[in-house]
């Protein structure tokens, strides 16, 4: 009977993943360089919102008309309740969506015609939910500047303050972090996030 249901149990997950997977072969790729593309080999990173509307495929809008700019190197933060869209202004601003109306503009140019890898390469972002891999905390660090030496890597973590938990570490550098950083505590995950931005040293 155990095993029955132990069956059940891992036809159901595959029938969900099954689904998630067929949603996302159904998507349309993204447009990565646009027909009328401004190429910007670095961002300086003004950035200005301008009039700014959007909703989730013609739902209630989560914002209308939102007018705001920040000067490259200015720290702003965005505080409110849950779903009030603070997740979604970052969204639209790395392109993930775009706005319902109204412009995002960096450096003067509307975010539509510059190019995905372009604009994303130049943020750095730390979420909230890191993603880890049952990997070393190096190769984790590392992830996404597979270029970077381990000079690089060093610095990145020690601007990161990661040094010292890794100095504890038994393996060091080593130190296998478990499938999506289970061996870690919240704070060394935080960490290996800010150390990976440091490292992609973006504009």
């Amino acid at each position: 009977i155990l095993t029955l249901i132990n069956t059940r149990h891992r036809l159901q997950n595959n029938i969900i993943a099954i689904e998630d997977a067929e949603i996302m072969l159904a998507t349309s790729p993204e447009i990565y360089e646009p027909l009328d593309a401004k190429w910007v080999e670095k961002i300086n990173g003004s950035i200005e919102f301008r009039d700014v509307s959007f909703s989730y495929e013609g739902d209630t809008p989560i914002f209308k008309n939102l007018n705001f700019s920040v000067r490259p190197g200015e720290t702003i933060a965005f505080v409110g309740e849950s779903g009030v869209g603070k997740s979604t202004l970052i969204d639209l601003l790395l392109g993930y969506y775009f706005p319902t109306e109204g412009q995002i503009l960096i450096d003067g140019v509307d975010i539509k015609k510059i190019p995905l890898k372009t604009l994303r390469g130049n943020m750095g972002i730390v979420p909230q939910e890191i993603s880890l891999f049952n990997d070393s905390v190096f190769n984790n660090i590392k992830y996404g500047s597979f270029d970077a030496d381990k000079k690089d890597v060093e610095v990145a973590a020690t601007k990161a303050h990661c040094m010292d938990f890794i100095n504890k570490f038994s393996d060091k550098w080593e130190q296998v972090v478990g499938e999506r950083g289970m061996k870690l505590s919240t704070g060394q995950k935080q960490r290996i996030a800010i150390a990976r931005a440091f490292l992609k040293d973006p504009s």
